[in-house]
């Protein structure tokens, strides 16, 4: 992939292309898993419980302008950049229902409140972008916003993107609602339930000043059959920012109150 490189492409496109070879992978555990992008490099272990692998499952990366030797090579399919396989992710998602519960309690007792695990209250994951562009400049607000809208019949945990791989997957796979500004880290929803629904903030601005939205994870939840929204900030050319926003807080609380009532979630 292009930018398989990347945290999003390599959740995105790379990963999904096992889901079509697990059960090769779990009959053939002597099959050496090759790739490349460095966001996986130092997780195999992970991956290899919530694949549901053998544990003696061999990953190996590959190192630019070194060649690879291989008496038999299977390559899975692939998509084009930015664009998710829906029956895939569906595939991993059903493999991950099982996993996540099995090999991540420690993290699942440690940041799962016991009324959602009950079922007596849902889950809203307020995804807070630490650094890099897009950073929500409002999300204090917004947080408090919805702790205090949704208190009754919800818990409302910020996600902040420095949480390990194994946080990472019980945080999202419990979340009833994932609310958080476009980026990399909305892809983190590979590991919720098809269930799950996803209120994307976008900035009016992306990728150079194009004041086009980016839909990537749009066609995500859409192809798995997640309900989604996405809200955009509201600013003229001359105050908008072309790394950080605001967004309007009320639209955004309707929204998350939107998609709980739809599912009788509120």
């Amino acid at each position: 992939q292009h930018f398989g490189e990347k945290y999003f492409h390599a959740l995105n496109e790379c990963i999904p292309r096992l889901a079509y070879v697990l059960e090769y992978l779990q009959q053939h555990p002597t099959t050496v898993i090759i790739y490349g992008a460095h966001t996986l490099a130092g997780k195999e272990a992970f991956w290899t419980n919530i694949l549901g692998l053998k544990p003696n499952q061999e990953w190996r990366k590959l190192e630019p302008l070194k060649p690879v030797y291989a008496k038999r090579l299977l390559v899975p399919t692939a998509t084009r950049c930015g664009t998710a396989q829906p029956r895939a992710i569906k595939k991993l998602q059903a493999v991950f229902n099982k996993t996540i519960p099995k090999f991540f309690r420690n993290e699942i007792d440690a940041l799962v409140p016991k009324e959602v695990l009950q079922k007596k209250k849902k889950m809203i994951v307020l995804q807070r972008r630490m650094r890099g562009p897009r950073l929500l400049l409002n999300h204090d607000e917004l947080r408090d916003r919805l702790v205090e809208e949704f208190d009754d019949c919800c818990t409302v945990t910020e996600f902040r993107g420095n949480e390990t791989m194994n946080e990472t997957a019980a945080l999202h796979h419990y979340a009833d609602v994932v609310v958080g500004p476009h980026g990399a880290g909305l892809i983190n929803l590979l590991f919720s339930k098809p269930t799950t629904k996803l209120v994307e903030m976008h900035p009016k601005y992306v990728n150079n000043w194009v004041a086009e939205p980016n839909l990537c994870f749009q066609k995500l939840v859409r192809a798995t059959g997640m309900e989604s929204k996405m809200l955009f900030e509201d600013c003229d050319d001359d105050v908008c920012q072309v790394r950080n926003f605001t967004i309007p807080i009320t639209p955004v609380v309707e929204a998350v109150r939107e998609l709980l009532e739809r599912d009788n979630l509120f």
